[in-house]
């Protein structure tokens, strides 16, 4: 469990972590502790578990364990704080077709639990976009009409909208 002394220096906090599939075990009691501000890269071939471990932590499947984020034990069904303050980039981008490239950019804010109008919305995309080296001229776009480095730039600028203290690639 988590050690009180050091719990305000860890973002995020994985015990005992087990998952598997059928018969098939991804992983047995992993732990690991990740400290505020600092980055980790997980690697490995296909098929150990990386992407299984990104969906547990964001509660997309179910697992055996613990995760705590800021000290807080993830509840299964509840993960709205590590949801308020992470982003997430998706291997092939997964934009949402039929959003224009600002809706995809503002898409957690247009669906924040607090209003944000469509003029904030709208500017807050345009200063990610510039973040992310894209200009306004593709704010109308769909992202059909963009490269795939123009796609994975404005999955990016979405990952970021909400400037989060954790950022799952």
């Amino acid at each position: 469990m988590m050690n009180k002394e050091n719990n305000n220096n860890i973002e995020l906090e994985i015990i005992n972590l087990s998952k598997k599939f059928g018969n098939k075990v991804v992983f047995r009691n992993l732990n690991i502790q990740i400290p505020k501000g600092k980055s980790i890269g997980i690697m490995g071939p296909s098929g150990t578990g990386k992407s299984v471990l990104l969906k547990c932590i964001l509660g997309l499947t179910n697992y055996d364990g613990k995760i705590f984020y800021n000290g807080t034990l993830l509840e299964k069904k509840s993960r709205k704080d590590l949801y308020n303050n992470s982003g997430m980039l998706f291997q092939n981008g997964a934009l949402f077709d039929s959003l224009n490239v600002w809706q995809n950019v503002a898409f957690k804010l247009i669906n924040a639990s607090f209003f944000y109008s469509t003029t904030n919305c709208l500017s807050i995309a345009k200063k990610m976009l510039n973040e992310v080296e894209l200009g306004e001229d593709i704010l109308q776009n769909m992202p059909s009409e963009l490269s795939g480095g123009m796609q994975k730039r404005v999955a990016l600028a979405r990952a970021i909208v909400n400037k989060p203290n954790i950022l799952f690639f």
